[in-house]
């Protein structure tokens, strides 16, 4: 009996997924996220609460223009689950991204001409006053640039108003490994 116990106890630990964000509860949000922005939103900041993080978004502009980023280190042609809980007290779209971005974690910069691809997920969503749940999945792209890492971005510039995530998880998706998927992927939203 004690050995079956064992059995499963083990079988369980290599069938849960391992998480390839470096600090999904931003416990040293400084760096491993990064907020990046144009000089428009230059008053917005990340307020990072207990497994949360908060803004207050003075008004809209293009999507890119302020943009919460993280590495998000995946391995070419698997399939990627991206899970957080989000809610809002304003009004407009936030994306969410993997996408090929400038490593500023190491010091490498924008290389003019060098584009910054999506490597598999360009979903769009609306948060509400409720917390609710995203659940998306996505093909993992090569990512050809090496002065690049892959990211996964929330590009923020199309919401005003407060917004807040949490329980931000990057896991692969090893029993959707044969899904049919866009090159943007796909997002279920739930309420909570």
């Amino acid at each position: 009996m004690k050995h079956l116990i064992i059995l499963l106890i083990l079988t369980g630990l290599s069938l849960s997924a391992k998480e390839i964000l470096e600090d999904p509860t931003f416990k040293k949000e400084e760096k491993y996220w990064r907020l990046s922005m144009t000089p428009e939103y230059k008053n917005t900041e990340a307020k990072y609460k207990r497994k949360s993080v908060e803004f207050d978004i003075s008004h809209t502009s293009e999507a890119s223009y302020l943009s919460f980023i993280t590495e998000a280190d995946t391995k070419d042609d698997r399939v990627y689950k991206v899970q957080f809980k989000f809610k809002g007290d304003g009004s407009g779209e936030v994306f969410i991204k993997h996408m090929a971005f400038p490593n500023f974690f190491k010091g490498k910069r924008y290389i003019e001409g060098s584009p910054m691809a999506n490597l598999g997920l360009h979903q769009k969503f609306n948060p509400t006053k409720e917390w609710q749940t995203a659940t998306c999945y996505f093909r993992s792209k090569e990512n050809v640039e090496s002065n690049y890492m892959k990211s996964l971005l929330f590009w923020l510039g199309n919401y005003q108003g407060k917004l807040t995530f949490g329980e931000i998880s990057v896991t692969e998706a090893k029993d959707k490994k044969d899904m049919a998927l866009t090159a943007h992927g796909s997002i279920e939203i739930t309420k909570e």
